[in-house]
């Protein structure tokens, strides 16, 4: 008897583990809804909309299936997640109504109905959707899933271990094939939102599912290992760090969805994707995934030093792009009061009595930005600014003195190229104009100074 006891129970233990261990073991095509390209077209040709969706917060509308709560420490659009994830399945204007009358805030629920008409009719207006028929188009890809389900399985899980996520609140993904004008995809939560190839590229664009598949594995890591997955990379001494760790999850979804999966699916990968690190980051570090993957390891700081390495080697001069280094930027104002419309700073010093509480940031990285913000008439206390300023202190003198009281943005790199970024200017509609003619120069390490825009 105790010995059948024993049998059951293992036999439960297994059935748990498979379910609650790896999850996903179904993956679904279904034709779109009426506002499924909408959502896609928030989500690329609507930024600001689409900020604002960021910060959205439902009331008494729990996602289905439950549990969905346990994603993500490393998310900070969550609101936009789970706000998609119900748009890309409604079909009437009257169901929108109702997803935005649960918006917590009744005020921020009449204005996002107002700019979402708004949006909604330049949608309509510009042809954004082709007229590609998806009905057989969905019948071929399940067809597809259908005849190499034990791969997707046995694959999935070789991802779950690979991140070492132990819960998934689902079992089934639900995926929506856009016939939309740009070819990006995304996923909300365990729906999908795939772009579809023109030349119905069955395979590829199962590969592209599987590649959305593995940021939700990874962003279903418990939080604690998110966090302490993070805490590596930003306190890690290299200046490319920070760089590596940005770059990390599309490149591995890369990997793992286009690379490998598509090896074994069809013979060749192919890792092509439209940006300047992901593709090389992704090539540099494949044979590393795959021999942690065939081999049934999860990823650790050997790991993590590994992919440090491998960024560092194959963009060199990276640590010069302000592009990759500005979100973590360090940023210090002496008496100006502004709102900063810059996403994704971690750490800000208003005066000298918080310069020992930033610098213990965990992080603050060696590759932070420094961003000093004066009023003409302070330039000509920069230096002895400095002087007691850990941060500015390490600028030479020489290159302190570049900064004049002319208006605009001076920048010069210290140690390591790390950026110094000085705006000089007088108030908010001045910085607002300057940050918008910095972001068109990001990325570029030849620039040292930007005059100040003339205002409307």
């Amino acid at each position: 008897m105790k010995a059948i006891n024993k049998i059951l129970t293992t036999l439960v233990l297994l059935h748990m583990f498979s379910v609650h261990c790896y999850g996903i073991t179904e993956i679904h095509y279904l034709l779109p809804k009426k506002y499924t390209n909408f959502a896609h077209y928030l989500l690329f040709e609507q930024p600001q909309l689409r900020r604002r969706l960021e910060k959205v917060t439902l009331k008494s509308y729990p996602p289905h299936p439950p549990h969905v709560d346990i994603i993500e420490a490393r998310s900070s659009s969550l609101g936009l997640d789970t706000f998609m994830y119900h748009l890309v399945t409604l079909d009437h204007p009257e169901t929108v109504d109702g997803l935005l009358a649960r918006v917590a805030s009744t005020q921020e629920s009449v204005l996002l109905k107002e700019k979402l008409a708004t949006a909604y009719k330049q949608y309509l207006g510009s042809g954004y959707s082709s007229d590609m028929n998806l009905y057989r188009y969905v019948q071929m890809a399940n067809y597809l899933i259908t005849t190499h389900k034990k791969l997707i399985q046995d694959f999935l899980k070789k991802i779950a271990c690979f991140y070492g996520t132990t819960e998934m609140p689902w079992r089934e993904i639900e995926v929506y094939p856009c016939n939309v004008q740009t070819g990006l995809s995304t996923i909300f939560h365990n729906r999908a939102v795939l772009h579809v190839t023109p030349n119905y590229d069955f395979k590829g664009d199962l590969g592209t599912v599987i590649h959305e598949i593995s940021h939700i594995i990874y962003q279903c890591q418990k939080p604690a290992k998110q966090i302490a997955m993070e805490r590596f990379f930003m306190q890690h001494p290299s200046p490319y760090a920070f760089m590596a760790y940005q770059n990390l999850n599309e490149a591995l979804a890369t990997v793992l969805g286009n690379g490998l999966f598509m090896e074994y699916l069809t013979g060749t990968e192919d890792m092509a994707y439209n940006d300047p690190y992901i593709p090389g980051f992704a090539a540099s570090i494949y044979k590393d995934v795959k021999h942690y993957v065939t081999t049934g390891k999860t990823i650790d700081k050997p790991f993590f030093n590994l992919m440090i390495k491998r960024f560092a080697k194959r963009f060199p001069r990276a640590k010069e792009d302000i592009l990759q280094a500005y979100p973590r930027a360090i940023i210090m104002y002496h008496s100006h009061t502004l709102q900063l419309p810059i996403d994704g700073f971690f750490a800000s010093i208003v005066d000298h009595t918080m310069l020992k509480a930033i610098s213990e940031n965990p992080y603050y990285n060696a590759a932070s930005p420094i961003v000093c913000i004066l009023k003409p008439q302070e330039v000509a206390q920069l230096p002895s600014l400095a002087a007691t300023n850990p941060y500015l202190s390490h600028l030479p003198l020489k290159k302190l003195k570049q900064v004049k009281q002319q208006k605009g943005l001076y920048i010069c790199r210290g140690k390591w190229q790390r950026p110094y970024l000085f705006f000089i200017l007088d108030h908010q509609e001045e910085f607002d104009a300057l940050w918008k003619e910095f972001t068109s120069y990001l990325g570029s390490a030849a620039v040292q100074y930007i005059p100040m825009p003339m205002l409307p």
